[in-house]
């Protein structure tokens, strides 16, 4: 999609129109709703998410996107309910347990949350992402030093392991340390990387959100937003 590369939003928009209404199944919907997430349209959002959730029920991915949907409308007890329900469809799914360290987050349980997030980079192979989210977790968690080492870690992996620019600056903020957050976000607008586009919603980086740094770099990811 456009929108992750060019930060192409009216033209992501009506491909994501046009897509529903040719094949208007869960997948279109759960995009959708994504894309009205990303633009803080959360009613919206919600609404589209729901409505993939009643075409299949039983999966892994739209139960896990309902619960993120949750994580950003600030509902944490809705949010560990429904990722409990998202793990117990399939204990071996690595989405429903990262979801599940958000929502321990969420309610201040921050050793269940480090150990769920270490249970999905097993699921998930090691993941360079999810191991980015655990170094976020350990300074959540009071143990910087140890954030600081699995980042440096990941830094030195010659396999190609480095965490995102932006994950990195969401690691820097659970630190303390915005400065180095909003360095590794201006790294991730260079390289146009996709996470870019939920700077907007994203609540790990609400602690930037005043920053003229930070309002700079939103303006520029939203800059073809009508």
């Amino acid at each position: 999609m456009r929108l992750f590369r060019d930060w192409d939003w009216e033209s992501a928009r009506a491909s994501l129109k046009r897509a529903l209404e040719l094949t208007p199944g869960a997948a279109a919907h759960q995009w959708y709703g994504l894309f009205l997430d990303m633009e803080g349209r959360l009613d919206d959002a919600r609404r589209e998410i729901e409505r993939a959730v009643e075409l299949e029920p039983l999966s892994i991915v739209t139960g896990a996107l309902r619960g993120f949907q949750l994580n950003l409308a600030g509902d944490p007890a809705r949010e560990l309910e429904q990722f409990r329900a998202t793990v117990e469809l399939d204990p071996n799914h690595f989405l429903g347990h990262w979801g599940l360290a958000l929502a321990y987050e969420h309610a201040g349980r921050m050793e269940e949350s480090v150990a769920s997030i270490r249970r999905a980079i097993a699921l998930a192979e090691g993941s360079p992402l999810l191991t980015a989210v655990l170094a976020r977790g350990e300074g959540l968690a009071g143990r910087p030093d140890e954030a600081r080492r699995i980042l440096a870690a990941m830094e030195d992996d010659a396999s190609g392991g480095r965490p995102s620019a932006y994950q990195r600056a969401a690691a820097e903020v659970a630190l303390g340390d915005p400065d180095a957050a909003l360095d590794h976000l201006e790294r991730g607008a260079e390289a146009r990387e996709p996470w870019m586009v939920w700077i907007k919603v994203d609540p790990m980086l609400a602690p930037l959100r005043r920053h003229p740094r930070f309002k700079a770099l939103a303006k520029r990811v939203f800059a073809s937003h009508a």
